[in-house]
This record gives C-alpha cells, structure tokens and sequence, in this order.
C-alpha cells in the first residue's frame, strides 16, 4: 500500500504542480483587470450572473484578458520601432534613470530583463563543476556571463561567473566568481542540471548530446 501511495502522489504531483503554477500566473496577470470586465459585462447585461455560472465567466474573462495583454503587447513593440515614439520612450527612460529610488529599481530588471531576453546572451549555456563549499567537494554549477571587469583586474586572473542554485528550489542560490582554471565542463543540460538539484541528487541526469554549432 505504501508503494503504491508513493507511486500515486509521483504521478500526481507534477501535474497538480504545474496547474497550480499555471493558475497562479493566469490569476496574477489577469486579477487587476478582472474588476473592469465585471463591471463592464455587469452593466451591459445585469442578468449575465444569473444563467451562466460564475466560474465560466471568469474563466472567459480572464481569456479575454491575456489575449487583451498579447495584443497589446505586440501593439506597444510595434510604435516602438516608429521613430517618433521610439525618442519618447528615450526620453521617458531618460527622466527615470533621474528619479531616486525608482532610478536603481529600473535600471536593475531592465538590465536582467535584456540579458535574458537578448539573442545574443550568453547566459545559462553550460553546467560546470566547482570546488564548493571546499577545494574537496565539488558542486553542480551554471555557467554564467562574463564577469565585471574590475574583478578580474583585482586579481589579474581569468575569472568565471558562475551560479550554484540551492536544492530543492533553485529560484535562490550562490554568484560566485572562480579561476577559469578550477572550472570542470559536464556533458549535461542545463534542464537536467536543475532537475538534479530540485530532487535533491534522487533525479539523474540522462545522456546529453550537446547541439552542433553550424557554421556561419
């Protein structure tokens, strides 16, 4: 009976997870919005709630939202590609960056925010093994971007940037800059990487085959 408990929530648990990750987005995307759209359904058809259940209704909304909020998104990439809109965007980010407080928060997720969506990023690209907590112990690593240049001039060594997430969720972990010289290539993926360190060790990494690179 144990074993089959176990095998039971194994097969469950990722599923429930993901469609609780999944609502949580949808709710915290859509939920600012939902108010308006009751509002709005609410004075355009006041009897709307008595003959259609509710949950149908919010699920249809909150539908209408996102594709409101794709549509919307693409329209905003589009006018910034315009010239005239795009030198008012530089001037708005201009007058930002001079606000206090607001200026640092800005600066920091606009930075990440194009690190991570660039094309040409660098990020995240190979697992590495490092000598972590000790010289005797290793520990599964990211290999991240280029490191600050003032670091690697302190110390006049080739530096890595390298990120240790923490079992058995990754979102934390350590930046912790090594010798290039101390750094162990692993033939894995990143996506087993991760799955390695959220089980906890119990997940184990299957053949990777890392992809050709066609010459340009």
């Amino acid at each position: 009976m144990k074993k089959l408990l176990i095998s039971g929530i194994a097969l469950l648990l990722p599923f429930a997870l993901t469609v609780f990750i999944i609502l949580f987005v949808l709710n915290f995307l859509t939920h600012p919005f939902a108010k308006y759209f009751y509002n709005l359904l609410h004075h355009f058809h006041p009897a709307i709630f008595d003959y259609i259940p509710t949950k149908v209704v919010r699920y249809t909304v909150q539908i209408f939202i996102l594709m409101g909020l794709f549509l919307l998104t693409v329209f905003i990439g589009a006018l910034a590609r315009i010239f005239f809109i795009n030198y008012f965007i530089k001037i708005s980010d201009k007058i930002i960056h001079k606000l206090p407080i607001v200026s640092t928060i800005y600066r920091t997720t606009k930075d990440i925010i194009k690190s991570i969506f660039s094309p040409d990023a660098e990020t995240f690209k190979k697992v590495v093994l490092v000598p972590f907590p000790t010289k005797n112990k290793y520990c599964l690593g990211l290999l991240s971007g280029a490191p600050p240049k003032a670091c690697q001039s302190a110390l006049e060594e080739e530096l890595a940037t390298v990120l240790l997430p923490t079992a058995p969720h990754p979102i934390s972990g350590y930046l912790l800059l090594f010798k290039k010289s101390d750094l162990v290539e692993v033939n894995m993926s990143i996506e087993d990487a991760i799955k390695f360190t959220v089980s906890c060790g119990i997940v184990h990494p299957e053949e990777y085959t890392p992809p050709q690179q066609t010459e340009k």
